[in-house]
């Protein structure tokens, strides 16, 4: 005995299963890296310490620490600005968390800038060389 294969016409409202629940299906705590992420441990009180001096002395002295995704990373971090990585190191996620929080998560294979002005800082980070894409946050 043969199967005959259906074809579009063979379908009908009847064939589809209404009542089927297909939402969890997907496991979105698979993704623990976004999970690490704690906006609650910021120390609002540390970025408004911090002086220029102190910025630009953290740049000179850390530049051989950069990550190869992130030039000139270190100056940054000073600032406040986090990252974190997906599973498969194909994507990067900035993050800042304060008073105002930003979150941005770019490409690790494309160039881009990021720009954030947030809390009277500004803050440029690129991702490898940088100026391809560039994306701006402004938080007042």
């Amino acid at each position: 005995m043969q199967t005959k294969e259906k074809s579009l016409l063979d379908f009908n409202a009847l064939d589809i299963d209404l009542l089927k629940f297909s939402s969890l299906d997907e496991n979105k705590l698979e993704d623990n890296r976004a999970l690490d992420r704690n906006d609650l441990n910021a120390d609002l009180l540390a970025f408004a310490s911090l002086n220029e001096l102190d910025r630009q002395n953290a740049s000179l002295l850390s530049n051989e620490l950069d990550i190869p995704v992130l030039p000139g990373y270190a100056a940054n971090k000073a600032l406040g600005l986090l990252y974190y990585f997906n599973e498969d190191q194909t994507k990067v996620t900035l993050y800042k968390a304060g008073s105002h929080n930003a979150t941005a998560t770019f490409d690790t294979n494309k160039n881009a800038t990021f720009t954030l002005v947030q809390d009277g800082q500004t803050i440029i980070q690129n991702v490898n060389k940088g100026s391809t894409s560039t994306i701006t946050i402004n938080q007042q």
